[in-house]
């Protein structure tokens, strides 16, 4: 493709001394270019004057002037003013136009108008399509030929078909389109005008017949300068991947401050519950001894455990181990053996669980002192009992407690205000 267009370079400017001379070709077309060899050089030559127009001066003595409404030229290369017959002064545009049909040749394969379609239209219907009809891109003649025609003339450009459909798009369909426009002022002023615009697109080069957009321009120099958009594609890649790898390390290092920051304050927060659950631990143990001491008389083993299996499924590993390392020592001060005495005294613990109260024959009554505790329901060996008492201040509190009875000997009482912990029930066991 590339030596057809330098090719077709050389017939511009053959055809551009002509005009230079004042003189319009008028029927240029395939068989009126014939290529010879210098030495190893092809040069193209352009022949056969034999109905060329003289813009300035008769080309002889013997020079026949052709009438306005004559049929001049071939009609596959025609340009729509030639087949006009209207008079129109006919200048060195037509041979433009044949140039455009030309090229469109030596790319698709065949002119914008088949031949032997013109001619079996009849006089009239011709002169219609080359002044009317617009013919498809060579890109796309070439597209919608017949299989076996893309194959005869993909090879003759050394190119596989599947690929040469891509090379004629975009700007060698621009520079012919533009040659080959109805209207002859969108062609090229000249031949020269024409064959810059193929040596443009051989050097990469933005060519006249595209818009001149960003976009265009920039593909046109990365084309030009591949090398060294390479290089600088590479350079900036590496910047940008360094640049992401900074940024990443620094939000890991961020994030990683802010996790520590945060497993602060959640230590924090959870001491501030241990806390929380062992002063309200102590709190109703003490204050429910002293209307259940007169109650209970024997000895009893008291006893609390976490509940192991409820605490991992509910909590982070890190959360439970600091739970359960924080009561392990609570629960060995806290189980110890009491003696609940017939004049309601108790010893051997310095804190007395305050639930064994539900054990005793109840009514609703008033203690002596810290408030009233209330039996909400039983069910066989099941007991529910709310405890009122009178904190500091005089300020009511009420808990709920539920007492099982395990056998003869072994109580189960569970604190409401302990539901969302992982405590075990708290037993109770008599020594006999």
């Amino acid at each position: 493709t590339r030596q057809r267009l330098e090719l077709f370079g050389d017939i511009c400017s053959a055809v551009n001394h002509a005009h230079q001379k004042g003189i319009i070709h008028r029927d240029l077309k395939p068989s009126n270019v014939m290529v010879t060899l210098h030495g190893d050089q092809a040069v193209p030559k352009v022949i056969d004057f034999g109905i060329a127009k003289a813009t300035e001066s008769k080309l002889t003595e013997k020079t026949l002037f052709t009438r306005f409404d004559q049929f001049i030229g071939t009609p596959a290369y025609m340009s729509p003013e030639q087949a006009a017959l209207s008079g129109l002064d006919i200048d060195t545009r037509v041979d433009i136009y044949a140039l455009g049909a030309l090229l469109y040749e030596l790319l698709a394969g065949q002119p914008p108008f088949d031949a032997k379609s013109l001619i079996s239209a009849g006089y009239d219907e011709m002169r219609r399509i080359i002044q009317e009809d617009e013919p498809p891109k060579p890109s796309l003649r070439f597209s919608t030929a017949h299989a076996t025609d893309r194959d005869r003339i993909s090879t003759t450009h050394g190119a596989a078909s599947q690929n040469f459909a891509r090379t004629l798009q975009g700007d060698l369909d621009l520079i012919v389109m533009k040659a080959i426009d109805k209207d002859r002022s969108r062609r090229y002023e000249t031949a020269n005008d024409f064959a810059a615009d193929i040596r443009r697109y051989l050097a990469n080069e933005p060519v006249s017949a595209a818009a001149p957009s960003v976009r265009y321009r920039f593909q046109k120099f990365a084309r030009r300068n591949k090398g060294a958009i390479v290089v600088t594609g590479t350079f900036a890649a590496v910047l940008v991947v360094a640049t992401g790898v900074s940024t990443w390390q620094a939000i890991r290092a961020t994030a990683a401050e802010r996790l520590a920051s945060d497993l602060l304050v959640e230590s924090k927060i959870q001491q501030q519950v241990l806390k929380e659950t062992v002063t309200l631990l102590t709190e109703s143990t003490t204050e429910l001894t002293s209307h259940m001491r007169r109650f209970v008389v024997g000895t009893w083993d008291f006893r609390f455990e976490l509940d192991e299996e409820r605490g991992k499924r509910e909590m982070e590993d890190g959360e439970w181990a600091f739970f359960k390392s924080s009561f392990s020592n609570l629960a060995g001060d806290l189980s110890s053996q009491l003696e609940f005495k017939e004049d309601g005294t108790a010893d051997g613990a310095t804190i007395v669980p305050e639930f064994i109260q539900a054990l005793a024959p109840h009514e609703n009554r008033e203690s002596l002192q810290d408030g009233q505790w209330d039996v909400i329901s039983q069910n066989g060996k099941r007991t529910t009992v709310k405890v009122t008492s009178r904190g500091v201040g005089g300020i009511r509190q009420t808990t709920e407690f539920t007492v099982t009875v395990l056998d003869s000997d072994t109580l189960e009482m569970e604190d409401t205000r302990l539901k969302d912990q992982p405590f075990k029930p708290f037993i109770f066991k008599r020594i006999k």
